[in-house]
């Protein structure tokens, strides 16, 4: 089944994967632990940092996280920096810019695979290839990931023509995506039975053809492939002063009910549909709605005043005075909570973290990063083992 995720204006989590490959052969690369002297993780946590980095120095709001990579069953690895953990995508995207390893890529009937995957703010091109990848102290093995890069083939006019090219590191504010959303896969059942299915195509030299790809040769959320706790996920980072803060460290905790520090205890649990929606009840309007840290802000409708400059804060709500605002967060089995948030302007707020920043969508109600400050947030993910799943719990 399709399920589009959307990138609005994007903010990354700094978030130091900790962990690299070194020494010897074998079945899977040697892992050896790195140390942040700020952030300390256990054996199933990733560190996440949201901080200024040189890379995105206009987007607030935006998880990092460090991503090591390797050809598969072997320790020839690299460790790319500043990833943008996104909890509304799926697998994992690093910049061509950003490695310098060839690894293997993804055939399908013997031709190489490449893949155009929508997003709000544009589209990413490039191949798909499969590399082993280092999460906590375990491997997922032969992962099918996307190397974005512009001069990858000639882009399908199909592709081209879905939006702007998020095709350099600079467009994004980070080396690479990681997707780590409710679902496995980017694209699901529907690209593996459809060939004009908009993501997949296969290219020969230069050119490129719609083509079908099955679950295992579609690009997929690296926590589904791990050999345990790969059945979601708790992303945790602590409460912010509304007036913002220089950077903010965290954590992303793998696996749900697997370990001591990821029990779900006294939190209530939202299902989602297969689009990875739910409900927010805001002024008497019941709109869908996305969990999603990677959109830098809570966008919603309304008829608060905008930003008029500079062009950075197009699209964001500017109001004269903090704004504090309530919603109603409801599943489609009627779980509620009500959700108390604040807005303020971007033109008061210089830090990297923001936690009153919003801006205007039209059609859905995005609850970005700044939600995700001061809270717990479970995300487990469909077909993994967790009861109930697809759903996220706080």
């Amino acid at each position: 089944m399709k399920r589009n995720h959307w990138l609005f204006n994007v903010i990354t989590v700094f978030i130091f994967l900790l962990n690299a490959c070194g020494g010897g052969g074998g079945s899977s690369p040697n892992v050896q632990q790195f140390s942040l002297n700020e952030i300390s993780v256990g054996p199933n946590e990733l560190s996440v940092i949201v901080e200024n980095w040189d890379g995105n120095p206009s987007y607030p709001n935006q998880p990092f996280t460090s991503v090591t990579v390797c050809i598969p069953n072997t320790s020839t690895c690299e460790i790319v920096d500043h990833v943008l953990i996104d909890t509304g995508s799926y697998g994992l995207r690093i910049f061509s810019s950003a490695i310098s390893t060839a690894f293997p890529q993804v055939q399908v009937n013997g031709q190489p695979l490449a893949e155009c995957t929508p997003f709000v703010s544009g589209f990413t091109w490039g191949s798909v290839n499969s590399v082993d990848v280092v999460l906590g102290k375990q491997v997922a093995p032969s992962v099918p990931i996307q190397i974005i890069s512009p001069n990858y083939a000639t882009i399908p006019t199909a592709c081209s023509s879905s939006g702007s090219a998020i095709d350099q590191v600079s467009k994004l504010g980070a080396n690479g995506i990681l997707g780590v959303g409710a679902f496995a896969h980017d694209c699901g059942s529907l690209c593996t039975t459809t060939t004009n299915n908009s993501y997949y195509y296969i290219c020969n030299g230069t050119s490129c053809v719609n083509s079908q790809a099955s679950f295992s040769q579609q690009v997929i959320n690296p926590i589904a492939k791990l050999p345990s706790h790969n059945n979601g996920l708790v992303f945790q980072l602590p409460l912010v002063d509304p007036l913002g803060a220089a950077n903010l460290s965290g954590k992303m905790i793998l696996g749900i009910n697997t370990a001591s520090n990821n029990q779900i205890s006294t939190e209530s649990i939202f299902k989602l549909n297969s689009f990875a929606e739910f409900f927010t009840v805001y002024k008497g309007a019941s709109i869908r709605s996305y969990m999603d840290t990677g959109s830098n802000g809570i966008f919603f409708r309304d008829t608060i005043n905008q930003c008029t400059g500079p062009v950075e804060f197009t699209g964001f709500y500017c109001p004269s005075k903090t704004l504090n605002l309530t919603a109603t967060i409801r599943s489609y089995l009627g779980v509620s909570k009500t959700i108390d948030f604040s807005v303020m302007s971007p033109l008061s707020m210089s830090y990297p973290v923001q936690p009153a920043l919003a801006g205007k969508s039209t059609s859905s109600f995005i609850w970005g990063l700044p939600f995700f400050y001061g809270r717990k947030i479970f995300i487990a993910i469909e077909g993994m083992g967790a009861p109930g799943a697809p759903y996220f719990a706080f």
